[in-house]
């Protein structure tokens, strides 16, 4: 859409690079990573080679060569996956709404306070733990909306997450 027609675009994150917007979404910062190419029995790489698990009769084990190249991919998929953040993250002129779904927010909450916002960059499953983790969380503020949590789900008999404001 043109900027003066005020409309709204959609895009992905790597259409948007180099372009401002007053407000931006970034939806679905909870959903994990792909990591199925490092799961793969048998990788490819251009510098190593093929690397292969290998069948010992109790199952399949990860060779050294495999498990490098394993590591190298996981590697090279979370740098591309924090550039893909930076550019999301930098796209806002005025707003920037983040939006995620995950089944117990205010653990996920918890979690990463206890951690002291210090995440495990390379392990992290998504883009929700790497923006959690960069905020000043005050412990004694999460435990206190994560048992306040509990009990709400513990009333609602599962239906599912309910957010009160009172």
């Amino acid at each position: 859409a043109s900027s003066a027609g005020g409309g709204v675009a959609l895009m992905t994150v790597h259409h948007s690079k180099g372009l401002e917007y007053p407000v931006c979404f970034l939806v679905k910062c909870g959903k994990k990573f792909n990591r199925r190419d490092s799961q793969q029995t048998l990788i490819y790489d251009k510098d190593m080679g093929v690397g292969i698990k290998l069948s010992d009769g109790k199952g399949k084990r990860d060779t050294l060569l495999r498990r490098s190249m394993t590591l190298g991919k996981v590697h090279r998929s979370t740098e591309e996956e924090m550039r893909t953040l930076y550019v999301a993250l930098t796209r806002a002129r005025e707003r920037l709404y983040l939006t995620a779904t995950i089944k117990k927010p205010y653990a996920a909450l918890y979690r990463e306070c206890a951690m002291g916002g210090s995440a495990d960059i390379l392990g992290a499953p998504d883009h929700l733990s790497w923006v959690l983790s960069a905020l000043p969380l005050s412990n004694a503020l999460v435990q206190l909306w994560y048992h306040r949590a509990e009990r709400i789900r513990k009333t609602e008999h599962n239906k599912g997450w309910k957010y009160r404001t009172s």
